[in-house]
């Protein structure tokens, strides 16, 4: 139980980091339109 919930935890801490980068790079991108 504990195991899977802990990968369960480190699932969403990946997806979450994923997601701000990425929304991090496409406010950079808006930002600079000439990139």
């Amino acid at each position: 139980m504990v195991k899977i919930s802990f990968s369960k935890f480190l699932q969403v801490q990946f997806v979450t980091v994923h997601l701000s980068c990425f929304s991090s790079f496409s406010l950079f991108s808006l930002l600079l339109p000439e990139f």
